[in-house]
């Protein structure tokens, strides 16, 4: 019977009817325990234990939407583990005593071991989605560059150690030329491709410790640390190059575009990152205002 019993979920399976099998395995889990707990061993052989791995067992088979079906293993299984436990039996098996305690041992083993591993199951799951949460928090969703919020995060960091130590950083603010007319002109999916390409181009000619982020629509920050605004320059001239030789196809579209970009670099009298910022804004803006497709330097 128990033979057949256990079959049963595979035949649920095979019609793939996944909570049927779930719940037919439970069952005759539970029927089989019994049997056992109640009838063939004594209390003293600690079988009843098992009871207590039931509502694990449940919590790791059922989803979250079987709340009621997993209070309701978890219940049952706390009545039958009571029942076994204090009601007087004459077992079937007769068990010599030390016989029964190396089966209460083995049972204490076996349900530390499976505590142990559903503990370490919960806490590696817990792990790995709070690093999912903290990576979704960080990045943006679109170009999976660094969003603003991040990039503030790590930045700030540098203009305090640059602060304390004198060291160098500057800022790039870059600027997509002409964006809203490419969104205008061929629609929304054209211009988040652009928005795609444009990030990766960005993030393949930096180095590994600079720091790039979307800052909000068509817009792009980098920060370079242990960098001059002379190199800086540099590496803005070569980003907008990288860009305005950019061919993107998208829906049998071949686009190109180009990119305006403000160099600013943190001196001491900076008193806040926002002013390096807003000082690569200005920069952006000269760059804009004069023609665009450009690196403007900013200068006190």
């Amino acid at each position: 019977v128990f033979i057949a019993g256990y079959c049963s979920p595979l035949l649920f399976l095979r019609y793939q009817k996944l909570e049927q099998a779930t719940l037919s395995l439970l069952i005759v889990l539970m029927s089989h325990l019994f049997i056992y707990t109640y009838y063939l061993f004594s209390p003293d052989s600690g079988f009843h234990l098992y009871y207590l791995l039931v509502p694990s067992i449940v919590f790791l088979l059922l989803d979250e939407n079987s709340q009621r079906l997993k209070l309701f293993f978890t219940f049952l299984s706390t009545i039958l583990f009571v029942l076994c436990a204090t009601t007087p039996q004459s077992p079937l098996v007769a068990v010599p005593e030390l016989v029964n305690k190396y089966f209460f041992i083995s049972s204490v083993i076996v349900i530390t071991i499976e505590i142990y591993l559903v503990f370490h199951f919960y806490s590696q799951t817990i792990n790995q989605q709070a690093t999912a949460l903290k990576l979704m928090a960080s990045i943006d969703p679109l170009t999976k560059l660094n969003n603003r919020l991040h990039f503030d995060n790590i930045s700030q960091v540098i203009f305090e150690n640059a602060k304390r130590s004198g060291n160098k950083f500057s800022v790039l603010l870059i600027d997509i030329d002409w964006f809203k007319k490419v969104n205008d002109t061929h629609g929304h999916i054209v211009g988040d491709m652009t928005l795609i390409t444009v990030a990766n181009t960005l993030k393949e000619q930096l180095r590994s410790g600079d720091c790039v982020a979307r800052y909000g629509g068509e817009e792009f920050i980098i920060l370079l640390p242990n960098t001059n605004k002379n190199e800086a320059e540099l590496v803005a001239s070569k980003l907008n190059k990288e860009v305005a030789d950019l061919v993107i196809n998208v829906k049998s579209v071949n686009l190109s575009c180009t990119i305006s970009i403000g160099v600013a670099e943190f001196t001491s009298c900076h008193n806040s990152l926002l002013e390096v910022i807003d000082h690569a804004d200005q920069a952006l803006y000269q760059a804009k205002d004069t023609g665009r497709n450009k690196v403007a330097v900013y200068s006190s």
